[in-house]
């Protein structure tokens, strides 16, 4: 590709999008083996610390929790400030909750650590598929999008198996390391990290919401295996975040139906839409279109407004 640019007097970078979105989908998969490869290692954990299995679980249950509340929050931040800052703070501190994992003296030290560990694992999710989809266009992106989930999936289900060697051979703190191996990757993808945002203000109203619902919804999942008290702070968040969620929309509702929008100034809209469009719920249709199509990802409060006005 390069010969024959040179041969046409230009110059045409080589299409690097295999192996950052390889690359891209190891990190997907470490980040997964945070729960695949730690369920393994549940039993060895509680004969160590003394606790049953049942309390073992909320070594799972505390980081898909953290994992779930940040996860949209990343992807906001990359909105901000580019995705190189985030994916930074994301992959330092799923390496440095690995390690405070794997020497936790105590088990309450250990939980401490999984919540560290699944606020950085977090960021992986979004701010991946973000590089991919900003740094690449047509069926380049398509096909980097497909190898990084086909790499994604092929590293994660190798979590139980990695996990079982690796608690067999060096114990259970060695399997709770091994998300470290993450930080590794970063330098071989450290030119497709952006650093360019928008500089807007972070949407503090939708980052709580997403935070009470997902929250909610991760106690409810583990809810069988943690008890009945878990699962009714799970509804109450739940319902908590449901509840904005439902405020929001009326307000936004009723300020668009009396021809008021600014309740979605925050979603880009294309110049001279205003003018072709004459329905008010097509220009707010466009917002939440243009919105999806122009950033990584939006705050759940205001794309959830535009998806359920379509």
């Amino acid at each position: 590709m390069r010969g024959r640019a040179a041969a046409l007097g230009e110059i045409v970078p080589i299409d690097d999008s295999r192996r950052v979105s390889m690359l891209i989908g190891v990190l997907f998969g470490l980040a997964g083996m945070g729960s695949a490869a730690a369920a393994v290692a549940l039993p060895a954990l509680g004969q160590d610390f003394g606790i049953g299995v049942g309390a073992t679980a909320w070594t799972i249950s505390l980081y898909a929790l953290m994992f779930a509340v940040t996860t949209a929050l990343y992807g906001r931040f990359s909105d901000l400030v580019g995705i190189r800052t985030p994916l930074l703070v994301g992959i330092g501190l799923m390496t440095g909750g690995a390690l405070l994992a794997a020497l936790a003296p105590t088990y309450g030290v250990l939980l401490f650590a999984r919540l560290v560990q699944g606020a950085g694992a977090a960021a992986v999710p979004t701010l991946g598929v973000a590089i991919l989809t900003g740094r690449y266009d047509g069926a380049v992106r398509g096909l980097a999008l497909g190898r990084l989930a086909g790499t994604a999936a092929a590293v994660t289900s190798l979590g139980p198996l990695l996990g079982g060697l690796t608690e067999a051979a060096f114990g259970w703190r060695a399997v709770m390391a091994i998300p470290m191996l993450g930080a590794l990757v970063i330098p071989f993808v450290w030119r497709a990290l952006t650093t360019e945002g928008s500089g807007a203000r972070l949407d503090v109203l939708g980052a709580i919401l997403v935070a009470l619902t997902a929250a909610g919804l991760v106690l409810l999942i583990q809810s069988p295996s943690t008890g009945l008290v878990i699962a009714l702070v799970g509804l109450l968040l739940l319902g908590l975040g449901m509840a904005g969620l439902a405020s929001v929309i009326a307000t936004a509702v009723a300020r668009t139906l009396k021809g008021d929008l600014t309740a979605f100034d925050s979603l880009p809209v294309k110049e001279g839409l205003w003018k072709h469009d004459k329905g008010i719920n097509s220009k707010i249709i466009w917002c939440g279109i243009s919105g999806m199509e122009k950033k990584a990802s939006r705050t759940a409060s205001r794309i959830t407004i535009a998806l359920l006005l379509l």
